[in-house]
């Protein structure tokens, strides 16, 4: 493993384990928006949906702009990390270990912006473009497909098999993803598409029994 891999790990480990698990993204995109997509997945010709996820999109982010910097003392670090990475090795003669992020972890300020932008720039690549109206709704200039973008959460409207490969690929080569070609899920909102009756029912099953008492 390089040091740089093993430096990111190192950082992401003791955020975790420190508790730092907070979002580091916010989201601007109307809900009408979202549910006006589903409707145009209704109202198109032999239109159909899926939902993409992408994992881990903050932790797969590259810093740009500048490198980030942190310490934490030896005794705070469960053994299991020390042990791990080897972290006895690199403490240094005041007791910290420091460490040189490269990539985005959660907490960061600037990973929100940052995977967002860096997204962004690979769908350009492959000719998506957002809407100059509509923040969260994406176009291709070619492919007549369109899908709504809520941090890393995809609704997909498409017609021919194809084009909704091509948007799969195209992120496949940035970053991991998940797929749910029945379009079942998105933004935490179940659905259920009938195609012959062009109808969907949309709902949060369990949502009660997640809620905290």
């Amino acid at each position: 493993m390089s040091a740089r891999n093993r430096l990111w790990e190192i950082a992401v480990s003791l955020r975790k384990h420190s508790g730092f698990v907070q979002s580091a993204f916010k989201s601007s995109i109307p809900v009408e928006t979202i549910k006006l997509h589903w409707n145009h997945v209704l109202s198109t010709r032999n239109g159909r949906c899926v939902t993409i996820d992408i994992s881990s999109m903050c932790l797969n982010t590259e810093l740009t702009d500048r490198y980030e910097h942190m310490r934490m003392h030896l005794r705070d670090i469960p053994q299991e990390i020390i042990d791990q990475h080897q972290l006895k090795d690199k403490v240094a003669s005041d007791g910290y270990v420091y460490i040189e992020i490269r990539r985005a972890i959660y907490g960061l300020r600037q990973s929100g912006k940052l995977a967002n932008n860096q997204l962004k720039e690979n769908l350009a690549m492959h000719g998506y473009y957002p809407s100059k109206h509509t923040p969260g709704l994406f176009f291709h200039k070619t492919r007549p497909i369109s899908f709504s973008l809520v941090v890393d959460d995809f609704g997909v409207c498409f017609q021919k098999q194809e084009d909704a490969e091509h948007l799969v690929n195209s992120l496949k080569n940035h970053c991991p993803i998940k797929m749910d070609w029945l379009g079942s899920r998105c933004v935490g909102v179940d659905l259920e598409w009938n195609g012959n009756n062009r109808t969907l029912k949309t709902s949060m099953k369990n949502c009660i029994e997640r809620a905290p008492m």
